[in-house]
């Protein structure tokens, strides 16, 4: 029993030294980025688009008055 506890001991701290020092041995590379300046893949076109449309579904929405009840 005692064994075992310092075997279990000794893979522990070897687990905690082992990871950051492979985690530091292979260098990461940085992905390209084509056009940074896009939010989520759309331009800056398919935004003002997408604004002119949400704005002209609210201009319709706040125009259409009923004024009639709902019942006859």
């Amino acid at each position: 029993m005692l064994m075992l506890r310092k075997l279990l001991a000794i893979a522990s701290v070897f687990s905690m030294v082992a990871a950051p020092v492979a985690a530091q041995a292979t260098p990461r590379q940085a992905s390209p980025v084509a056009a940074k300046d896009d939010l989520a893949g759309i331009g800056t076109f398919g935004i003002l688009i997408s604004v002119a449309v949400i704005a002209a579904v609210v201009l319709i929405v706040s125009h259409d008055k009923h004024d009639h009840p709902a019942s006859p």
